[in-house]
Order: C-alpha cells, then structure tokens, then sequence
C-alpha cells in the first residue's frame, strides 16, 4: 500500500470518529440559564456595574465546535440615569477539549436594544452587535454541566441617538446547563471463556522385534 493510500484511509477514519463522536457524545441539545454582571460602556453614564440574565440553547457540532443560540436582559442605574440591554443572536464556541472539565473560546454576533433614560427623558436603538469570550464547562454529572465565562459585547450604533456611535459592555455569566439526552455510553467489553486445553495425545511405544 502506498503513502497516498495510507493517507487517504487515515482521513476517511478520522472522519468517521469525529461523526461517532459528534452523534455519540451529547447527540442532543442542551439548554442554560446564567446570571450576568455587566459592566456598562462609560458613554452611557449609568455607572459601572449592573445586573442581568441569559437564556441559551446550544448543540455539539463537532469534537471542538458547539454553537449556541440565546438572549440576554442586562440593567444598570447611576443616580437618575439608567440603562438596559437585551441582545439576541449566536455564538460558535471553539471547545479545547471533550474531557469533564472544557475550557473554549466564544465569537458572536446578533442584535442588541440599548435604552438610556433620566428626568429629561428616554434614548433607544436597535443595533448590530459582535462578542467574544473565553470561558469553560465542568460537567456536574451526565446530563447538568456549570458554564462561566467572560465576554465583550461591541454594539455599532450607527447613528447620533446617544452621542456616539460605538460602545462595548463587558459581561461575566455564571449559569448551568442541561442536556436533554446522557451522553451514549461505552459498550461493554465481551468476556470469552477461555477455550479448554486439548487432551494430551499419547503416543504408543514401538513393540520391540521377535
């Protein structure tokens, strides 16, 4: 067999075992609920820490890639001026690993409201938003996972409604997630019996010449 050959078969298995995986291993999606604490854009002049929650949906793609679907309400208050945000949209998660314990990288992008309100009155926009994170799943058992993870949401404003047209809030979620089905379990090894020893053959002794 020659190289060519040998390379060829090495990939078509490795794609096999990637499939296997991604069928056998969470072959179902999983929800999660975190809570947030926000750090809102300074622009926004609500001070610098609020409150929220996020609902999410996702699904193993692949060996290294999840995606997750989801939304999220966040607030904050400075004296009399407040401010919230809800997002919706998806994030693809880059897993370093499949073991109990997953760190990974997070890239998104979605829709976000942003509103802004005081004495004098009320400021809102709908906007294109991208996101990026680093953070990590420990399993807790079959089916109950904990995700934490830290990231940056970059709204693009697009117009003059606040003052500016750009602005990043800073998010760290602490939640836990669900999956519907257990991950596919190991088949048993097969134990045989070991095969019984063959009977000795006993060989009769030449009968000595007359």
């Amino acid at each position: 067999m020659n190289i060519k050959n040998k390379i060829a078969i090495a990939a078509a298995a490795l794609c096999c075992s990637t499939s296997a995986l991604a069928a056998d291993y969470y072959p179902s999606w999983y929800v999660g609920a975190s809570a947030i604490g926000v750090q809102p854009d300074t622009d926004f002049g609500a001070g610098n820490r609020g409150y929220g929650a996020s609902l999410r949906v996702g699904k193993m793609l692949s060996e290294n890639w999840d995606m997750q679907l989801g939304t999220s309400y966040v607030r904050a208050k400075e004296n009399d001026r407040s401010y919230r945000q809800n997002t919706l949209g998806g994030e693809m998660l880059y897993m370093f690993s499949r073991q109990s314990v997953r760190p990974y990288l997070a890239l998104g992008a979605g829709a976000e409201f942003d509103k802004t309100g005081s004495r004098f009155g009320s400021t809102d926009r709908s906007s294109p938003y991208v996101s990026g994170g680093v953070g990590v799943q420990v399993d807790l058992n079959d089916q109950w996972a904990l995700q934490a993870d830290f990231r940056k949401v970059h709204g693009y404003l697009r117009s003059n409604e606040f003052g500016f047209n750009q602005a990043s809030n800073s998010y760290v979620a602490v939640g836990l997630n669900y999956t519907f089905d257990k991950p596919a379990q190991a088949p048993a090894p097969v134990v045989r019996a070991p095969e019984p020893m063959p009977e000795p053959v006993t060989v009769a002794a030449p009968t000595p010449p007359v």
